[in-house]
């Protein structure tokens, strides 16, 4: 008799049991730059003082009982997978990290490819970094982040929507990425996006707190 495989998730140290992240705090930034994608750069922050500031943090968590996070930090918006690093090695947290863009708040935070490339010009980077690594760090995201605006949908927009909820992409849909998709929605609830109901610890309110996130798990 073969036995089911057991859920996993991609942390940053790689492939872990689903059932080791405990206590998860899903929606955290450690660092986000609101420079905007055409003038960002690591070199605007020290990786030293934000480990200083927020490093207690992370301890405090830890203490209540938190065993994982997941940042969500996006590229060009301040994903910075040796900071993130050297943060979960010092708290002794699991963490995951994200592929994908920000596209809310007028584009300010996407490359300029982005208002060129398709659908699945778009899907191939990120698959990219699903598969190898990202910027050559060997880190693999484990989930993806993709935020658009509300009202009336642009053609951009459209591109990250089409990648959810047309099933075409059954690339995203391979058991080896280990990922879920996160699509974050602001003001509309997209047809074909699902909405679950997440619990997780919230330090500001003591205790447990009801987070509403649209997804897709693949």
């Amino acid at each position: 008799m073969f036995e089911k495989p057991k859920p996993e998730v991609m942390t940053l140290d790689g492939k872990m049991k689903a059932s080791k992240m405990g206590l998860t705090l899903i929606h955290e930034h450690f660092l986000v730059d609101f420079i905007g994608a055409d003038k960002i750069s690591v070199d605007r922050w020290s990786r030293e003082k934000v480990v200083k500031k927020v490093l207690p943090y992370l301890l405090e968590a830890k203490a209540l009982g938190v065993k994982t996070i997941m940042d969500c930090t996006p590229d060009f918006l301040g994903r910075d997978i040796t900071l993130l690093k050297e943060l979960s090695e010092k708290s002794g947290l699991h963490m995951l990290t994200n592929t994908g863009y920000y596209g809310a708040v007028g584009y300010k935070y996407l490359p300029p490819w982005a208002f060129t490339e398709t659908a699945e010009q778009l899907a191939t980077r990120w698959i990219d970094e699903a598969k190898n690594g990202i910027q050559g760090t060997g880190v693999k995201p484990g989930f993806m982040k993709i935020s658009v605006n509300g009202a009336s949908l642009t053609d951009i927009a459209v591109s990250y929507t089409h990648l959810r909820c047309n099933n075409k992409y059954s690339i995203f849909q391979r058991s080896e990425f280990s990922f879920m998709i996160i699509i974050k929605c602001f003001d509309d609830f997209f047809p074909g996006i699902h909405y679950k109901r997440t619990m997780c610890y919230n330090r500001f309110h003591d205790g447990l707190t009801a987070q509403y996130q649209y997804y897709g798990v693949f």
